[in-house]
Order: C-alpha cells, then sequence, then structure tokens
C-alpha cells in the first residue's frame, strides 16, 4: 500500500504541476492539547478551470511517520448576486488513508459568501 502512496503521490504532483494554472505547496501544523501530539499536514494544492485537486500527507511527529494522507478532489460554482456579492458553492470528495488501508472516505459541500 506504501508504493500505492507514493506512485499517487508522484503522479498527482507532476500531472498538477503541467496542468494546473494554480499551484501552492501547503502546510498546516497542529498541537492536539487533549491526547498531546503535534501533526504537520504538507503537500501540493492545484486547480484549473474551478477543479481542485490535493495530496497532503500528515506527519505525526510523536510517531515520526506519515499517520494518514488525504486524497482531495472538488469543484467550485460561484453564483454572483450583485457586482460586489457572490456565493460559492463546492461539492467535494475527499480519501483519508492510513499508511495500509482506506481509512475514511468523505463526501461534502462547502459554501463560502464573498462580500
Amino acid at each position: 500500500m506504501k508504493k500505492f502512496i507514493i506512485g499517487v503521490i508522484l503522479a498527482t504532483s507532476i500531472s498538477a504541476v503541467a496542468m494546473a494554472a494554480d499551484v501552492s505547496l501547503v502546510t498546516d501544523t497542529s498541537r492536539n492539547t487533549t491526547q498531546g501530539t503535534t501533526t504537520t499536514e504538507f503537500g501540493i494544492e492545484a486547480g484549473v478551470n474551478n477543479f481542485n485537486f490535493s495530496l497532503l500527507p500528515t506527519y505525526d511527529w510523536d510517531n515520526e511517520k506519515v499517520s494518514t494522507t488525504e486524497l482531495f478532489a472538488g469543484y467550485n460554482f460561484d453564483l454572483n448576486l450583485n457586482k460586489d456579492n457572490s456565493v460559492g458553492i463546492s461539492p467535494y470528495g475527499k480519501l483519508l488513508m492510513n499508511t495500509d488501508t482506506a481509512d475514511d472516505k468523505i463526501i461534502g459541500l462547502k459554501t463560502k459568501y464573498k462580500f
């Protein structure tokens, strides 16, 4: 399974950079004070023609390994209410993978009001 995840990371990174208009390298470090753990989510986010893709492995600093990997795909719809206001609607799918198996499969809908 590790070889599969590494292959997906490489393929997504190469294809995202090749075709995407917007490519970002992102990090997000958080401390869970209840469990006493620190994790860093890092990876690549890419977008082209209102499609968004990301590949974000999570590094567990306490266990010194990648604990999960998030594969994300979504699409943005912008509804212009008038010249200053708009509503964004983004259906998405997310797959969280443990080092050996797929953990969670998530579908959702994000909204954003711009004013």
